[in-house]
């Protein structure tokens, strides 16, 4: 992946928030992984061996950067796509017109 691709190639500027949730094992993670696609880095899929101490002191349960896939009931992934589709439209309806765009 490059920066040409992606949703870094979408803005000149991005800002990147997070919310909810925080789990000491997952922020990192996350933050990790986001900041990679973000500046076009491919990551290896597990955590370096120099983390094996943190790994033990934190109570991470596996050295992958990546969760498990999980299978979604097609019910659920309609709710879901239907609800960010109603968040982008707040979004463009509010936030845009205060920006010009």
């Amino acid at each position: 992946m490059n920066n040409d691709s992606g949703i870094a190639a979408l803005a000149p500027k991005l800002v990147a928030l997070g919310g909810g949730g925080y789990d000491l094992r997952n922020v990192p993670r996350m933050w990790t992984l986001a900041w990679a696609v973000l500046n076009g880095i491919e990551l290896a899929p597990t955590l370096p061996d120099a983390f094996a101490d943190d790994l033990r002191r934190y109570g991470f349960t596996s050295r992958s950067l990546w969760d498990d896939a999980v299978e979604v009931p097609a019910e659920l992934k309609r709710a879901v796509s239907e609800y960010a589709d109603r968040r982008v439209e707040e979004v463009q309806k509010t936030i845009f017109p205060v920006h010009d765009l």
